[in-house]
């Protein structure tokens, strides 16, 4: 029996089925691409921040103006996403930084960082506070 025919000679009743396993296996493949796009999105600026020393850029100065923490981990440090301006740039912009838990409290707004900034999106923190 052909597929045509196969599908032609199905009754409403075997037909609804089909389209709702069809519908659902396709909804739950899309959702579990969605899900796992920002954590990948996450993952590839962990390997900026991890490889920083590898790649040229520009060493520039800025201070932070908030942070969030992610759930990703290196060891018993965690990653956090560090936002802040840089002279000539009017956007927002965010780059890794790894911090052990023992150091997360000396966080705050105005706290000095030095962030390398190369070709395309590729930026990382170097510095946290005053060189010393």
């Amino acid at each position: 029996m052909s597929f045509e025919k196969w599908i032609t000679n199905m009754s409403p009743g075997e037909m609804i089925p089909l389209i709702i396993g069809l519908s659902v296996s396709i909804l739950f493949m899309i959702a579990t691409y969605f899900t796992f796009r920002k954590s990948s999105l996450q993952l590839k600026s962990v390997k900026i921040f991890l490889k920083r020393e590898r790649w040229r850029g520009d060493l520039l100065r800025s201070r932070i103006e908030f942070w969030q923490q992610t759930n990703v981990m290196l060891g018993n440090n965690l990653f956090f996403d560090l936002y802040f301006h840089i002279d000539g740039i009017p956007q927002l912009l965010c780059a890794k930084a790894l911090i052990s838990p023992s150091q997360i409290h000396l966080l705050h707004e105005g706290l000095p960082i030095v962030v390398k900034k190369g070709r395309g999106n590729k930026i990382a923190v170097m510095q946290i506070g005053e060189s010393g």
